[in-house]
């Protein structure tokens, strides 16, 4: 039984995808806007919560799917660890660092199953080229490399997401999907990091280019 914390746009999907697992169902959700909560709601038959903190105290629920703006992933986590309820986080994990390790005591502290939202994994043409990796079909790998190129500043984004203070810019909204895919396909931590973020195209103090090169603790680069 699962309720979904951020009933936004992005939301939707999940709910969707909630509908065609067989062993999960949505029951509820939560968002500051009532206009939007109430369609949200009405749309999918479930109960409505107009702060996240009393679905977070409903005992029929097991786990929450949060899909909040970045830099209010880390004490939604924390609450809900506390609250007993297994988590599934919209990537970025949190909007720093130091956000991200108190979200990972948290987890721990309370025994909470986590998981980050990276769904470019478990695409089919993904999953099947690390297992081709992995299983020394095409050889090693000593380089990977990830492009993107896209529009960014689509009619469903949200002031948020040009908003550094509140974690906003491409890197951390949609580059994540292609650190996370280069990370889980080379199989390792990252140990250092060179990068370039910049704003030529729209100019807002969000990044909306970057160039990487990360390097792995295994050797690798990317």
């Amino acid at each position: 039984r699962v309720g979904i914390i951020g009933a936004g746009v992005f939301a939707h999907k999940h709910a969707n995808a909630i509908k065609q697992n067989p062993d999960a169902v949505l029951v509820a959700a939560s968002r500051r806007n009532l206009d939007e909560l109430n369609k949200f709601t009405q749309e999918y038959g479930i109960k409505d919560y107009s702060d996240y903190k009393e679905l977070l105290h409903d005992k029929t629920i097991n786990a929450v799917l949060i899909a909040t703006p970045h830099h209010l992933h880390h004490q939604i986590t924390e609450n809900a660890a506390k609250a007993g309820k297994h988590i599934l986080l919209e990537k970025p994990m949190a909007h720093n660092v130091d956000a991200c390790e108190q979200i990972l005591k948290s987890v721990e502290k309370y025994n909470s199953r986590l998981m980050i939202a990276h769904i470019i994994r478990f695409m089919p043409a993904f999953m099947k080229a690390k297992q081709m990796l992995d299983e020394g079909i095409i050889g090693d790998h000593v380089y990977a490399q990830s492009h993107i190129a896209r529009k960014w500043n689509t009619p469903n984004r949200r002031s948020w997401h040009l908003d550094k203070k509140r974690g906003g810019g491409m890197l951390a909204t949609v580059g994540i999907h292609y650190i996370d895919l280069l990370t889980w396909i080379i199989g390792d931590e990252v140990k250092a990091v060179k990068a370039s973020m910049s704003n030529p195209f729209l100019g807002k103090e969000t990044d909306d280019a970057a160039l990487l090169f990360l390097t792995y603790k295994n050797g690798k680069n990317a």
